[in-house]
C-alpha cells in the first residue's frame, strides 16, 4: 500500500473516531434532566473521550505496520496438524468493558479484539465479520488487517465497511443492524486481526460472553470495569474458572477478569440443543437485579400502561361475545380474533423489543408481533371481565432457561395463560395461526415459563406437556390386488396435534397444483411406478379436526410380483439421522409423537401371498413398537405402531437408544410382503 493510502485511511480513522466524541457528547447533553450539562461532567466525558481518541490515532498507526502480540508467541505458532479437524483457530478472542458514569448518565464502552489464525479454506469463512448493534450504539474504530505466511501485512481499507440491516426477511421493523466486511489477502496459512469499539448510551454491560465457538479457541478473556458499588451477578456455565477481581473503594472502578484457554469447539450433532444452550459462556443479570421478582416487577412496569382498552376495543369485544354464554367461549372468541385478525409482523426498536405498543394502536393497525398480540388478548379479555396474564418464555428453537441467573434476555418470546372461575387454566398464543385454542404450539410445550400477575408478581411454571397418542401421523392404506396383480389403492393420511400444526404451516399457501405435487411426491417416494388417480385434501383450515388427505392410485405389476418392504409404507429414517455410535450432547426431538400405519389387503382368488412379515415388538422407555399381521384366505392386514415416548435423551442414553433404532431399521428393510398370481406355496418369514 502506497503511503498516501495509508494516510487517507489513517485520516478516515480520525473522521470516524471524532463522529463518535460528537455522539457521545450529544447523549451526554439528552440525558441531562434539567436540559444543561454541568462543566464537570462536560470536562469529565470529554477529558476521556479525548484521551481514548489520542491513544486510539497512535495505535491505529502502530497497527499499519506493527505487530505486537505479547499473549501470543509467534515463534509456536500452531499449525494444520495440531487441528486436523479444523480450519482456523482462535488465537485470542478478547473483550473489554467499561463503564463511564456521570451523575445521571452511563455508557458502556466495549472494545472486542480477535486474532485467528487459518490454515486452509476450511477456515476462510473466518475472515467474513459481523458486528451488530442497535440505535443506541455507536460502533467506531474498526481495524482489520491480514498477515500473510511471508509476513506482508495487508490492512482493510476502511471503505469496505458496510452497514446493513441484519434481518432483512424475519424481523419487519428494526433497529438492528450491521457492521459488516471481509478481511483481504486471505490465503492458506495465514493470520487475520480485527478489532472494534461500541459505545452504547445509557447502558451498563453486556449480558454475555461466549468462551466457546465453532472452532479451538487458545486463549479467550473478559474484562469488566464497573463502580465498585455495584454487585455484579453472574454465571459460568461449560467452563470451570473464577474471576481475577481488582477491589476498589467506592466511587471508583473495580475490575474484573475472566480468562479461559485451550477450550474445545462445539460440534455440530442431528438433534442437539441449541448452541447458545451448550456453549462454555459468562452470563449476566442486569445491575441491580437480584432476583426474578425484579424481573417480574420490571416487566409489569413495562407494559401496565399500554394495555388501557379504549372505546373501539370495548366495543369490539362486546360485538364478539355478545352470544357467548361462558367465560370459556367468551375467551375463545377473542382468542381466535387476535389469532386471525391480527397479522404478525415482527417488531424490534429499542425497548420495543420487550414493551408492546399500547394496545390501542394494535387494534387501529391489525398488526403486531407476539408482546403486541398477548397486549391486545389481556385488553380484550379484561373488557369480557377475565384475567388473563403474559408469560416469558424462551421456545424450544432458543434453548432452555437458566433459572439459577436472573435476566429478561434469556427470553425470546411472549405467550399468555388465564385461570377460568371453573378451575381450567387455558394457555394461548396467539402468534401461531395454526395453534387450535387452549392449544399451545409443540415449540411452546413442556417448558419452563415466567407468568406476571397484574400486581407484578412473577412465577416460575411449566407449559403442558405434549403426549405422543395426541401428536400423531397415521396411514391407512386399502389395496385391492386383481387377477392381474394390478393393484388399485387408497390412502387416508392423517395429522394430529403437532404433525397437523407443522404440516399445514408448510401448505397453507401453496395453489391447488402445488398441493396436488406435494402429495404426489409423497407416493412416488415409495413407489416409483405409482399412477395417482385422485388427491383430496379434507379439513385444511378446520384447526379442530386433523389434517388429512385422501388419494386413489394404482400400482402395476409387470413382472406378476407385488413387492413392498415396511420401510416403503413408514418412512422410517432415524438410523441414517445418527451416524454415530456416542454424542456429547443431550438428544432432543421437537416432541413426543406417534406413527400408526395400517395395510388391508383384499386379493382375487387367483392370487397368493408369497412373502408376510412376521409379529414383532420392542419397548424401551424411549421407543414402542409394535408389528401384527392377521392373514386370512385372501386377505391381509398389517399393523405398524411406532411411539417415541420420550423427546428429550441424555448423551449417556444415546448409544442403548441409536442401537434400538438400527434393529428396527434393520426389521423395517428386511421384513415385506410379496403377492404373485400364481400357485406357490406361501410361506411366512
Amino acid at each position: 500500500m502506497t503511503s498516501n493510502a495509508l494516510l487517507i485511511n489513517h485520516l478516515n480513522d480520525v473522521i470516524a473516531l471524532f463522529k463518535n466524541i460528537i455522539s457521545l457528547l450529544t447523549a451526554c447533553l439528552r440525558n441531562d434532566s434539567n436540559g444543561r450539562l454541568s462543566s464537570v461532567r462536560v470536562i469529565s466525558s470529554a477529558s476521556v473521550i479525548f484521551i481514548a481518541l489520542f491513544i486510539t490515532c497512535f495505535n491505529a498507526g502502530r497497527w499499519k505496520g506493527q505487530i505486537d502480540w505479547p499473549d501470543i508467541d509467534r515463534a509456536h505458532l500452531p499449525c494444520s496438524a495440531d487441528y486436523p479437524d479444523d480450519g482456523a483457530v482462535i488465537l485470542l478472542d478478547e473483550g473489554r468493558n467499561e463503564i463511564v458514569r456521570g451523575d445521571e448518565i452511563a455508557f458502556s464502552q466495549m472494545e472486542r479484539h480477535r486474532i485467528i489464525q487459518i490454515f486452509d479454506e476450511r477456515g476462510y469463512a473466518q475472515a467474513n465479520v459481523m458486528i451488530p448493534y442497535r440505535s443506541a450504539t455507536d460502533i467506531s474504530d474498526i481495524r482489520g488487517r491480514t498477515i500473510t505466511a511471508d509476513g506482508r501485512i495487508v490492512p482493510l481499507d476502511t471503505d469496505k465497511i458496510y452497514d446493513v440491516n441484519l434481518f432483512p426477511g424475519f424481523i419487519f421493523y428494526s433497529d438492528i443492524r450491521a457492521k459488516r466486511f471481509t478481511l483481504p489477502g486471505i490465503e492458506k496459512n495465514c493470520i487475520i486481526e480485527y478489532r472494534w469499539q461500541a459505545a452504547v448510551r445509557n447502558f451498563t454491560y453486556w449480558d454475555q460472553w461466549t468462551f466457546q465457538h465453532e472452532i479451538p479457541v487458545r486463549l479467550s478473556r473478559y474484562q469488566l470495569h464497573a463502580p465498585a458499588e455495584w454487585e455484579i451477578k453472574y454465571k459460568i456455565k461449560g467452563v470451570d474458572l473464577q474471576p481475577e477481581i481488582v477491589k476498589a473503594p467506592a466511587g471508583f472502578k473495580q475490575s474484573y477478569e475472566w480468562e479461559a484457554r485451550d477450550i474445545a469447539p462445539w460440534r455440530f450433532e442431528p438433534g442437539m440443543p441449541p448452541v447458545s444452550e451448550v456453549a462454555a459462556a459468562l452470563l449476566f443479570a442486569p445491575v441491580g437485579v437480584k432476583n426474578w421478582q425484579d424481573i417480574a416487577q420490571w416487566y409489569h412496569e413495562l407494559i401496565k400502561d399500554r394495555l388501557h382498552p379504549d372505546a373501539a376495543i370495548e366495543k369490539k369485544t362486546g360485538a364478539l361475545i355478545h352470544l357467548c354464554t361462558n367465560d370459556y367461549d367468551r375467551l375463545h372468541t377473542i382468542y381466535e380474533f387476535v389469532r386471525d385478525q391480527i397479522r404478525y409482523v415482527a417488531i424490534s426498536i429499542g425497548i420495543g423489543g420487550y414493551q408492546p405498543h399500547e394496545v390501542r394502536r394494535i387494534f387501529h393497525d391489525r398488526y403486531g408481533d407476539c408482546k403486541d398480540k398477548a397486549a391486545l388478548l389481556i385488553a380484550m379479555a379484561s373488557c369480557a371481565g377475565i384475567t388473563v396474564e403474559p408469560v416469558m418464555i424462551s421456545t424450544w428453537h432458543n434453548g432452555l432457561i437458566d433459572t439459577t441467573i436472573a435476566t429478561y434476555t434469556q427470553f425470546n418470546h411472549l405467550i399468555t395463560r388465564a385461570v377460568l372461575p371453573d378451575g381450567r387454566t387455558v394457555w394461548m398464543d396467539a402468534t401461531e395461526p395454526f395453534a387450535p385454542f387452549g392449544e399451545l404450539p409443540w415449540y411452546d410445550a413442556g417448558l419452563p415459563v415466567f407468568s406476571i400477575d397484574n400486581k407484578g408478581r412473577g412465577t416460575w411454571r411449566q407449559t403442558p406437556e405434549l403426549e405422543e397418542a395426541k401428536n400423531a401421523v397415521q396411514r391407512i392404506w386399502r389395496w385391492h390386488v386383481n387377477a392381474d396383480g394390478v393393484c388399485r389403492g387408497k390412502l387416508n393420511l392423517r395429522f394430529v396435534g403437532a404433525p397437523a400444526l407443522e404440516t399445514r404451516g408448510e401448505i397453507w399457501k401453496l395453489t391447488q397444483q402445488e398441493l396436488r405435487n406435494y402429495l404426489t411426491r409423497q407416493l412416488l417416494a415409495r413407489f416409483p411406478a405409482v399412477k395417482i388417480d385422485r388427491i383430496r385434501p379434507l379439513s385444511m383450515m378446520d384447526l379442530t379436526q386433523p389434517l388429512s388427505f385422501h388419494a386413489s392410485f394404482t400400482l402395476p405389476s409387470n413382472t406378476g410380483l407385488l413387492r413392498c418392504s415396511l420401510a416403503q409404507l413408514s418412512d422410517f429414517d432415524w438410523h441414517v439421522l445418527f451416524p454415530d455410535s456416542a454424542r456429547q450432547y443431550p438428544l432432543r426431538f421437537k416432541y413426543p409423537y406417534g406413527v400408526m400405519d395400517s395395510l388391508y389387503i383384499d386379493l382375487a382368488p387367483e392370487c397368493k401371498f408369497l412373502s408376510l412379515p412376521a409379529a414383532y415388538s420392542i419397548s424401551t422407555s424411549v421407543l414402542e413398537y409394535r408389528l401384527t399381521c392377521d392373514l386370512g384366505a385372501h386377505d391381509a392386514m398389517i399393523k405398524r405402531e411406532l411411539y417415541l415416548k420420550r423427546h428429550a435423551l441424555s448423551a449417556d442414553e444415546f448409544a442403548e437408544f441409536r442401537r434400538t433404532v438400527l434393529r428396527l431399521a434393520d426389521k423395517e428393510t428386511s421384513s415385506g410382503l410379496v403377492i404373485q398370481s400364481g400357485r406357490d406355496t406361501f410361506r411366512q418369514e
